[in-house]
């Protein structure tokens, strides 16, 4: 509803009739329930036992509420409510619809279609079907009240896609893209002057804090794991509880395929910055990670050829959660054409987050500064969002400023006024991992927002 803006005791939105919706007198409806003032948990209670199914919030103190005629007219005669409408199609448009397309080149849309979370997905694939759409990559995680589908569509089809009442929001399908050896002094032991601190200054380290007895969850690029920031002699590929750092190491999702070797090393280079550790087998900490002792749960959803797979990032946070990871890296997300947009994964992390309180979900904050401002996932409200530090100055190594953000790092706020980033970190000629093909231990730079992210 972000497009309308209105007081309903005072007027109503200017809506095409073919994006207004008729109350079926004998099926449930999606209305919206607006209360007077801040809602309390005693009002969504009442109007429970009405028979009214409370689902998403809607700006301001009003939630989507799917209930039959007698129920809406009961729930509307509660002292607490102050207005009762009907959900609109046109209220499910994403204003952007056209702005951004997936392919600009193709006269049909592919759309992106949340769902809410009690429909049958049989049936609306069935209506998606019947008016011309081709639906594929359903994700159906009702248990966090998150269902999605794409949809390839004619867009003048649109209308009656956002007429099924079953449908919450339509909006384009976007791109992923992806988004160190000084970095354990700066964010240890970093001083007012910007500059580098000097080797040694690991004062968090020094009080025994190293990562024991943490795993961190990651999707990236893929991982390379005979690299000796991360190889186990007694395990070299096989993975799980006995391997000394990788927990897990899967693929997932359509066109992902294991291994780093033959991408730029992106995932790698994330990994050896938060929890790599080449002691094991070198005996040195030099270059090690931040949190060196952790182990890494390692979701793969890039092709060696750089494109994104079809993976859904809830099936990712679940399993990394089921193997112990409590905090999880994601140096990935959309560009420039949802910048600002609550976007996708951007609600899954929330959903995820409040179901399991005990996780921290971490996001880049883009890389498309300072033009644009945040961009998804980063955009989420309950997750860390994170900016490069390192100045202005692309010399090299020596000439960073860490008192300064890069000049690529998105500056912030969200486009509802959220100050991001939510932290900072170095991100700017960052040294760690470098894949291969062989059993190596060498070293990179890279400088980009996403390799600040797993300084953190």
């Amino acid at each position: 509803m972000v497009h309308y803006k209105f007081d309903p005791l005072k007027e109503q939105p200017d809506i095409p009739d073919s994006l207004f919706a008729i109350p079926d007198p004998v099926e449930e409806n999606y209305y919206i329930v607006q209360f007077h003032g801040p809602i309390q948990n005693e009002w969504k209670k009442q109007v429970a036992d009405l028979g009214g199914k409370i689902f998403d919030y809607v700006n301001h103190f009003a939630f989507v509420v799917k209930m039959d005629e007698e129920a809406r007219w009961r729930v509307k005669e509660l002292p607490f409510v102050r207005w009762v409408g009907m959900f609109h199609p046109a209220y499910k448009l994403d204003p952007n619809l056209g702005k951004n397309r997936y392919n600009p080149d193709d006269s049909k849309w592919t759309l992106i279609l949340s769902l809410f979370p009690d429909v049958d997905t049989v049936e609306v694939l069935k209506k998606i079907r019947e008016i011309g759409g081709k639906s594929s990559n359903l994700f159906y995680f009702p248990q966090h009240r998150i269902v999605r589908v794409e949809v390839y569509i004619s867009p003048d089809k649109i209308d009656e896609l956002a007429a099924i009442a079953e449908v919450k929001w339509i909006t384009h399908k976007a791109h992923k893209e992806l988004k160190n050896h000084s970095t354990v002094f700066f964010v240890q032991d970093y001083g007012t002057s910007g500059t580098i601190p000097a080797d040694g200054d690991t004062s968090i380290w020094a009080r025994g804090i190293h990562g024991e007895g943490q795993i961190i969850g990651f999707g990236d690029t893929g991982l390379d794991y005979n690299h000796c920031a991360f190889r186990d002699p007694a395990h070299l590929e096989s993975f799980g509880s006995s391997h000394r750092k990788i927990i897990r190491n899967q693929a997932y999702g359509t066109g992902a395929e294991l291994y780093d070797a033959k991408t730029d090393g992106h995932g790698s280079h994330v990994c050896g910055t938060a929890a790599g550790d080449q002691s094991y087998i070198t005996g040195s900490t030099y270059d090690n990670g931040i949190a060196y002792k952790a182990k890494i749960s390692f979701a793969d959803i890039v092709s060696c050829a750089g494109s994104f797979s079809s993976f859904a990032f809830l099936t990712v946070l679940n399993d990394a959660y089921s193997d112990g990871a409590r905090i999880h890296s994601n140096s990935w997300g959309y560009g420039s054409s949802t910048a600002g947009d609550y976007y996708a994964e951007a609600v899954d992390a929330d959903a995820f987050m409040w179901d399991n309180k005990d996780m921290l979900i971490l996001f880049a904050n883009g890389n498309d500064g300072p033009t644009y401002r945040v961009e998804p996932p980063a955009t989420a409200k309950d997750i860390v969002s994170v900016g490069a530090t390192g100045g202005t100055n692309n010399s090299g190594y020596n000439y960073r400023d860490e008192n300064e953000m890069t000049d690529y790092s998105c500056p912030g706020p969200t486009d509802d006024g959220r100050r991001k980033p939510t932290i900072t970190a170095p991100g700017h000629f960052i040294q760690s991992v470098d894949n291969d093909d062989g059993d190596c231990c060498g070293t990179g730079n890279l400088s980009l927002i996403h390799i600040s992210e797993p300084t953190r």
